[in-house]
């Protein structure tokens, strides 16, 4: 009966224990993107976000007017955002590294479509153009995690999120991203990553094309290469059956069927094709442009 009452008194602190460091990851962790409460901002409310951040820590003088680019998001998609877009800008990577598992600078979590940003003097500063286009494009992942079932979100190709993300946001040329002519010439050299290989949500294990690609660039050429994609279905099609399968996959359909039911050839077969043209089509979609001065918040 004594070994028994020491049994259960283990197991009761190992249930507290486990409850502890879940309400920790829920409210200071890795699950944050889940809980609807943030501890520990101040923050600042717009019309259609709300952004949380340490005052005293982070200078938003130079931050981007966030609904105005909204509003630029929600045209290009076609969509709504379903709630405000919450921004958690962390002053210090140990606190960014605390809610996303590593340093990537600019990520969003799927659930609320929170968008995570670690503070730096570069971009908030320096190089508030390139802030800009970071935003739109996490803030084009943001749009689509709020119209999308979290169960649909998995299994859903990563190159499609990121390649209109790319795109939409103006990235290509800038920041290390190369341009859509340089991935036209790159892969006429044989430089191409199979979007296939780039993973699906929740299980983005790299294939064959990526984890041998041999220059230092792999994730952003990767990006530019997904924006060139969706640039040549832009120019091919049209932008209207490009958002038809944004919506159609998002919504009711595997990707490759919608795919297939827009542009009657599976991606494969196109993506073949795209690749062994012995003339790329031109980029005359997407142009190189100079960043808008970003209005403030």
């Amino acid at each position: 009966m004594r070994l028994n009452s020491k049994i259960r008194l283990i197991i009761k602190l190992l249930i507290i224990g486990i409850v502890l460091i879940v309400l920790y990851l829920f409210f200071w962790g890795r699950l944050n993107f889940i809980c609807p409460w943030l501890i520990g901002f101040d923050k600042i409310e717009t019309e259609s976000s709300v952004i949380y951040y340490h005052k005293e820590e982070v200078n938003l003088r130079n931050f981007p007017k966030v609904d105005s680019l909204i509003a630029k998001v929600e045209n290009f998609h076609n969509l709504k955002f379903q709630r405000k877009v919450q921004i958690i800008i962390s002053s210090n990577s140990k606190e960014h590294r605390r809610f996303n598992g590593h340093d990537v600078k600019f990520v969003t979590q799927p659930f609320f479509g929170r968008i995570y940003i670690l503070y730096s003097r570069e971009y908030f500063q320096t190089k508030e153009g390139v802030l800009y286009s970071y935003l739109q494009h996490e803030l084009s992942h943001s749009i689509i995690n709020q119209n999308m079932a979290n169960s649909k979100l998995i299994g859903y190709p990563l190159w499609f999120l990121e390649g209109i993300a790319t795109y939409s946001s103006q990235m290509s040329g800038h920041d290390g991203y190369p341009p859509l002519d340089t991935v036209k010439q790159r892969i006429v050299r044989g430089y191409v990553i199979n979007p296939n290989d780039w993973g699906k949500f929740g299980m983005a294990s790299k294939g064959k094309t990526a984890n041998t690609y041999p220059l230092n660039d792999l994730y952003k050429y990767a990006y530019s290469e997904f924006a060139f994609i969706v640039d040549d279905l832009i120019e091919k099609y049209g932008k209207p059956k490009l958002i038809r399968l944004l919506h159609l996959s998002i919504n009711d359909q595997n990707f490759d069927i919608a795919f297939k039911l827009i542009y009657k050839i599976d991606f494969d077969d196109y993506f073949h094709t795209l690749i062994n043209s012995e003339k790329l089509p031109p980029t005359r979609g997407y142009k190189i442009q100079q960043f808008p001065s970003p209005q403030r918040v």
